[in-house]
C-alpha cells in the first residue's frame, strides 16, 4: 500500500506571489495605457489619440521618476532598482505616470501647458512618508486625475456636438433680440479647433470613446497602487531573508528590534545585500545600545509616586517595566558598543 506523502509547504510561496503581482499590475498598467491612447471614430473604426499628449505625459512622468529613483536612502545612497524584476517594475511605474499624464491632459492647445504645469506639481508631491504622490497613487492624486479626465471628456463632448468651445452661453435680453448679431448674443470661451484636440473630421462615438478612456485610466492607476504595495512586499520578502540567514534565536531577536512595519522607514528597502546587512548591523546596534541605556536609568532610583496629569500617564507607562537582572559586567557592554 502506497505510502501518502505531504508536500512540504514551499517557503518561497510568499515572494513568488508579491513578485506575481508586481507582473500582473505591470500588465494592468499596459493594457491601460493602450485604452487611453485610443479613441473610437463615428464609423466604427478606431484611431490614436496623437503622439502630442504621449509626449507630455512622458516628459511629467520623467520628473517623479527621477525624485523617487534620486530619493536618498537612510546609508545616503542612491534607492536604485536591484533585480530584473525591480527593473520592470521601475519601467513600468514610469509607463503609467506617462500614460496618466497623457490620458487626461487635453491633447493639444494653449490648455495642456496650464494642465501640464498642475500635473507636474501633483504628482512630484511627497507625502507623509516621503514617498511620490503620483507612483502610490494618493487619494488626492485620483481626485485631481479624475477632474482632469472629466474636463477632457467636456471639451471632446463640446467638439462631437461641433461647438468649438469651452463653454458657449446666450447674453440675457440680447439674445432675445433677431436683429442682434449672432456675435454678440452669444459669448464663446475657450475656442478650439478639431484638428487641435485630435477629434477625427468624420467624428467620435463619443460613448465608445468615454468607455475606453475611464476603462483605461481605472486600469493605469489601480494598475500603480497595486504594483507600489506589491514592490513593499518584495522588498520585506528581500529583507526577511537576509535576517533568516542568521541562526535562529539571533533571527528571531533581530527581528524583535527591527518589526517589519519599521523596515521602509529605517532605510532598509532598495539596498544591495552588501549595503543591507550593514544596515540591519548599524541598527541593531543602536536599539541594543538604546535599550541598555534605558536599563541602565531605570536601575538609578525608584519612580516619583506623587505625581499627576502628564507625569502621571507616563509613569503609568513605566511602572509595569521589569529590566532584566543583568550583572555588573554586562552593563559595560555599552562602552563598547559605542
Amino acid at each position: 500500500m502506497s505510502e501518502l506523502v505531504l508536500a512540504k509547504p514551499d517557503e518561497d510561496a510568499g515572494e513568488r506571489s508579491a513578485s506575481d503581482q508586481v507582473l500582473f499590475a505591470c500588465a494592468m498598467i499596459a493594457l491601460g495605457g493602450i485604452l487611453l491612447g485610443l479613441q473610437r471614430q463615428a464609423d466604427g473604426s478606431f484611431c490614436g489619440t496623437g503622439w502630442a499628449s504621449l509626449a507630455m505625459g512622458a516628459a511629467i512622468a520623467l520628473v517623479p521618476t527621477v525624485l523617487s529613483l534620486a530619493g536618498l536612502s537612510a546609508d545616503a545612497s542612491p534607492i536604485l532598482p536591484r533585480t530584473w524584476l525591480a527593473s520592470i517594475s521601475a519601467v513600468c511605474g514610469y509607463a503609467g505616470l506617462a500614460f496618466v499624464a497623457s490620458g487626461v491632459l487635453l491633447p493639444g492647445g494653449p490648455w495642456m501647458f496650464a494642465e501640464a504645469v498642475v500635473l507636474l506639481l501633483v504628482l512630484s508631491r511627497r507625502g507623509r512618508e516621503g514617498e511620490i504622490a503620483g507612483l502610490r497613487v494618493s487619494r488626492g492624486t485620483v481626485v485631481w486625475l479624475a477632474l482632469f479626465l472629466l474636463f477632457r471628456l467636456w471639451i471632446t463632448y463640446q467638439g462631437v456636438r461641433h461647438e468649438w468651445a469651452a463653454v458657449t452661453f446666450d447674453v440675457p435680453l440680447l439674445s432675445r433680440l433677431p436683429w442682434i448679431p449672432v456675435e454678440l448674443a452669444r459669448v464663446s470661451l475657450g475656442d478650439f479647433t478639431a484638428a487641435e484636440f485630435g477629434i477625427p473630421e468624420q467624428g467620435l462615438a463619443f460613448a465608445h470613446t468615454v468607455a475606453l478612456w475611464t476603462s483605461g485610466l481605472a486600469l493605469v492607476a489601480g494598475g500603480l497602487w497595486w504594483r507600489h504595495r506589491a514592490g513593499i512586499e518584495v522588498e520585506n520578502d528581500r529583507v526577511h531573508d537576509t535576517i533568516q540567514r542568521l541562526p535562529g534565536q539571533l533571527a528571531t531577536m533581530v527581528e524583535l528590534i527591527l518589526p517589519e512595519d519599521e523596515w521602509r522607514e529605517l532605510g532598509l528597502h532598495g539596498l544591495s545585500e552588501r549595503q543591507r546587512k550593514k544596515r540591519v548591523v548599524s541598527l541593531t546596534k543602536e536599539r541594543v545600545l538604546r535599550q541598555i541605556e534605558f536599563n541602565r536609568a531605570f536601575r538609578i532610583g525608584p519612580l516619583p509616586t506623587e505625581v499627576t496629569g502628564f507625569a502621571r500617564e507616563i509613569h503609568q507607562v513605566i511602572e509595569g517595566y521589569a529590566p532584566p537582572a543583568l550583572p555588573e559586567p554586562e552593563l559595560r557592554e555599552t562602552e563598547e558598543l559605542r
